[in-house]
């Protein structure tokens, strides 16, 4: 395998042509930025497609995994009729979220206002597996947040490892510091045996998606290395993140 980014930069913004993509993650920030000041629940954005992988297209999507914290509410539904004839009763909903429909709602806007502009748009795929912070921290009755061993799982980690397009709201109701504070004070109380599953489990995670992105790598750059080398590459890369960010290693890498 030669020496190239692909041994050194988890995070490599460029296209498939060695072009930053400086267009298009300046185009996401603005719409993230805009969208946190408007929405406390917002938290960040973790861009983690091919965008930031080196081999995304200028044509590509911005892949986008949205972190936010939402409380379920009720909310009044009133009497309405769906078929001649056929009358539902109003009645309350129970366990309503509504932030990934209000994110699509304003991207809608963003868009709107920026081709009235006569600015470029990007196409933003928000990822299924968005993060609602609600499923996982817990909050004392001092407002300190903290996380559960269960719940620090394989692809938050994956995930958090990109860089993170936090909001700006003062007003936020998590900011990203007091959650990457949460999940590093969580990794401290880990024994060494933890530790070494949950990296074995984060491996595991990062091969099934490395597995899957390299056969657009491979078509796209014209790579000379095979798919095994391709993934090693980036769980090596992916543990020096790991152990940085939130210090997750086991006494023996250390």
């Amino acid at each position: 395998m030669r020496e190239d980014w692909l041994q050194t930069k988890l995070v490599n913004p460029r296209t498939n042509e060695g072009k930053p993509q400086t267009e298009a993650l300046k185009y996401a920030r603005e719409l993230f930025e805009a969208f946190g000041m408007e929405d406390p629940r917002f938290s960040g954005a973790v861009v983690v497609g091919s965008t930031m992988k080196g081999y995304g297209l200028e044509s590509s999507d911005i892949d986008v995994v949205p972190i936010y914290y939402e409380i379920p509410r009720r909310r009044w539904i009133p009497k309405r009729e769906h078929f001649p004839g056929i009358i539902e009763p109003a009645a309350w909903e129970d366990d309503i979220y509504t932030f990934l429909e209000d994110l699509d709602k304003f991207q809608k806007r963003f868009k709107t206002e920026r081709e009235q502009g006569g600015k470029k748009n990007f196409d933003i795929d928000m990822d299924p597996d968005s993060v609602n912070l609600t499923h996982y921290l817990g909050i004392d009755s001092l407002g300190k947040v903290s996380i559960a061993k269960n719940n620090l799982l394989p692809a938050m980690f994956a995930q958090l490892s990109f860089p993170i397009m936090e909001t700006k709201n003062p007003n936020a109701i998590m900011p990203m510091e007091k959650v990457l504070s949460a999940i590093r004070e969580a990794v401290t109380k880990l024994d060494n045996e933890e530790k070494r599953r949950l990296l074995e489990n984060i491996r595991v995670e990062l091969s099934d998606l490395s597995r899957g992105s390299f056969n657009k790598y491979s078509g796209r750059i014209g790579s000379t290395v095979d798919k095994k080398q391709y993934v090693e590459a980036r769980w090596k890369m992916l543990q020096q993140r790991l152990k940085s960010k939130f210090g997750l290693f086991t006494e023996t890498e250390n």
